[in-house]
């Protein structure tokens, strides 16, 4: 293990450590990880058809390590038919503003991500920080009160005549509620109180879920497309014929038209690997070329997806949360951004003026590999 680390650049994600692993040791496509003392045991997944099995035909219960109680109340009840439903800023029914003026929720969201320890970090005193608790507490309080304000407002809206006579759809909190107060019609003042709470975790989780996956995808994906111009070229004449030449009236456009958009293992946690997944050669040709042809050809051409070989949001009961926000999102923001803006990686640039040497890249010289703040993001913010 510690021999392979030295070949990766530091910090990298530990789903890139398990890749390497894999193809180092030439291990099947489940294998046995001993992280003792260190960590829990972990079995890891490499093959689609076994990732099936896991996640959908005999889904697993959450491993200690990653139960993570959203809520135990009898208002979770009330959230689990609405997860699939895109949800305007996450459920919040507010506007942030967040690039023309300061939004107390989302300032005290990004502070949170950057005090969470690094992946891979071996300095204790880094790693078992004092001040980090004392931090995370009062971001959360700044995140709760903003929001329970917000919940505040949509319970006082509710009681007003005219919120159903709105034209436009009603946010998630108005659905959730009512599928809420079906189960308890006598909902009195402590069981509202008891649904605001979990309404807050659930807006938390579908913030983070949608807004960090649709960052890192735009990352990847304006990363992608300046490396190769041919295809840059191809969207942006897509994206001329959808909406026309005058890039200025693109976004009246999708506001207008918002379908627009649419031209054995126990004791072991288990990990199902999908970015060793998505980069084996067994089952996708040229598994590290950007071709977006992998998605435009019909079943039986070779670049086709083999079944279950392709969940960037997983499948199943564990699938993100923030999916459709998520591609809403992009989609939305794609469309505004390719054609007006040439995309260069400015890490050369980073890297001189930060005199960052060493190993800068995986084996496969991909310089914007993943690091671990939360979730899996491009080192260096992908400047």
């Amino acid at each position: 293990m510690a021999k392979l680390m030295k070949t990766l650049p530091p910090g990298c994600h530990p789903h890139i450590l398990v890749h390497y692993l894999k193809q180092e040791y030439n291990l099947p496509d489940i294998f046995y990880l001993d992280m003792w003392p260190f960590g829990d045991q972990i079995c890891a997944i490499t093959d689609p058809n076994v990732m099936y099995q896991v996640t959908i035909q005999h889904s697993l219960p959450k491993h200690p390590a990653i139960e993570e109680a959203i809520c135990q109340s009898r208002a979770r009840k009330a959230w689990s038919p609405l997860t699939g439903r895109s949800t305007e800023n996450g459920g919040r029914d507010a506007p942030m503003h967040a690039q023309t003026s300061e939004d107390d929720f989302v300032s005290a969201f990004r502070n949170q991500l950057t005090w969470l320890p690094k992946a891979n970090e071996s300095n204790p005193f880094k790693i078992f920080n004092p001040v980090r608790p004392i931090v995370y507490k009062y971001n959360e309080r700044r995140m709760n009160n903003f929001l329970m304000k917000i919940m505040n407002n949509r319970f006082a809206a509710r009681s007003s005549s005219d919120i159903r006579e709105k034209k436009r759809p009603r946010p998630i909190i108005d659905l959730a509620l009512d599928v809420y107060l079906e189960d308890e019609p006598a909902a009195k003042a402590d069981v509202a109180q008891i649904f605001k709470k979990a309404a807050i975790n659930h807006i938390k989780v579908f913030m983070f879920a949608g807004r960090d996956t649709a960052s890192s995808t735009i990352c990847y994906a304006a990363c992608a497309l300046s490396e190769i111009p041919e295809a840059m070229k191809r969207v942006q004449q897509e994206y001329d014929e959808v909406f026309g030449p005058d890039i200025s009236e693109t976004a009246q456009k999708i506001k207008d038209d918002p379908y627009h958009q649419s031209a054995t293992l126990h004791g072991f946690m288990t990990w199902v690997v999908a970015h060793a997944l998505h980069r084996s050669s067994r089952l996708r040709p040229e598994p590290y070329k950007f071709l977006p042809e992998r998605w435009l050809v019909k079943e039986g051409d070779p670049l086709f997806p083999v079944k279950g070989a392709w969940r960037p949001f997983e499948f199943g009961p564990r699938n993100c949360i923030g999916q459709e926000l998520a591609m809403i999102e992009t989609k939305i923001i794609m469309a505004l951004m390719v054609r007006q803006f040439d995309i260069t990686l400015a890490y050369d640039e980073i890297d001189r003026a930060n005199g960052i040497s060493g190993i800068k890249t995986t084996p496969e010289g991909e310089r914007a590999y993943q690091v671990r703040i939360a979730t899996a993001k491009p080192v260096n913010g992908m400047p």
